[in-house]
């Protein structure tokens, strides 16, 4: 592989493939740009690319190569300890990144029937004159790194594979801006639910205190479905994995929101705030929180059903 011999005495030696069907001129592109804040990684974009979703195109002006080109890992100025380096490349063939300390080197070879086997190689040395670094290389390398280079890699196939067969990008893909709106979106559930607990005060006399919240929670959910459902058409996800991040997002929104808002601003005490998520005493708010955690991942489900029943449909017609 391109760069073996550049790290002396590599403490990180790890080889993985996959087979993609998709000749390698679509495989190529996804390589070319990779980056923090660039393309991204294709991975777990949480982690690797700042909640930032990968590129499901290619981008035209990232598809320039040049040696000595930054490859960033992180956020921020590339330097040697940050960024790898575009050390060689032989295009549609490999690639070699490089750093002081690592490679990262990948090889498309042709195969039958337009397929392509790619392969990716990393080798990296810890530097423990800066332990901090040397330290942070161990966790991410020795614990991170087979689950995100699989995921890498499967995301490289996914969309060399759509690329290949003319796949339009608008199709069950989600946009590079989509977790914008779809944090936006949370605005909108925070709108209703002070409404929401306008109403509750409003007909809790009349209820009495644990009825009065249990239909609260329930009036806030009978919107909030139907609003994902609403956000979700207009940005569709491109995963049950994405929905379910998507999901995670708002209900860490809408608990810090409760919890803060809840002890600053109507200066209830923290046992009165934790009291709500007590469900042996008929207190139903977990499982509101969980509701608008899996609302997007409902939306979309309902979105790929009516699509299906929709060609069903068409199907029979024709």
């Amino acid at each position: 592989m391109p760069g073996d011999g550049w790290v002396s005495e590599a403490q990180y030696r790890t080889t993985r493939a996959i087979t993609i069907d998709a000749p390698p001129e679509a495989v190529w592109p996804w390589l070319v740009q990779v980056g923090c804040l660039r393309a991204g990684f294709y991975s777990d974009d949480l982690l690797d690319n700042l909640a930032h979703p990968s590129a499901t195109s290619v981008i035209p002006e990232l598809q320039h190569l040049r040696i000595g080109q930054s490859v960033p890992m992180s956020p921020g100025g590339p330097s040697d300890r940050t960024a790898f380096k575009v050390a060689s490349f032989d295009e549609h063939e490999s690639l070699l990144w490089a750093k002081p300390d690592s490679t990262w080197s990948w090889r498309l070879t042709e195969l039958s029937g337009g397929r392509t086997r790619l392969v990716t190689r990393v080798r990296a040395r810890y530097d423990w004159h800066h332990p901090f670094d040397a330290a942070l290389g161990v966790l991410l390398m020795e614990l991170g790194d087979f689950a995100m280079m699989r995921r890498m890699l499967r995301g490289i196939k996914e969309r060399a594979e759509s690329l290949a067969s003319g796949v339009s990008e608008h199709t069950d893909v989600v946009t590079a801006s989509v977790w914008g709106p779809w944090a936006r979106a949370w605005l909108g559930v925070l709108a209703w639910a002070f409404v929401n607990g306008g109403l509750h005060r409003a007909y809790e006399p009349a209820l009495g205190v644990l009825p009065a919240e249990q239909l609260s929670n329930a009036t806030l959910l009978a919107v909030v479905m139907p609003w994902a459902v609403m956000v979700e058409r207009r940005h569709p996800l491109t995963s049950h994995e994405e929905a379910l991040k998507v999901g995670a997002l708002w209900g860490t929104l809408t608990v810090a929101f409760e919890f803060v808002g809840g002890r600053y601003l109507n200066g209830d005490s923290w046992r009165t705030l934790l009291d709500a998520y007590d469900l042996g005493a008929g207190h139903l708010w977990p499982l509101a929180v969980c509701g608008i955690v899996l609302a997007p991942v409902v939306a979309r489900m309902w979105r790929l059903a009516r699509t299906s029943h929709q060609r069903a449909q068409e199907r029979s017609t024709s």
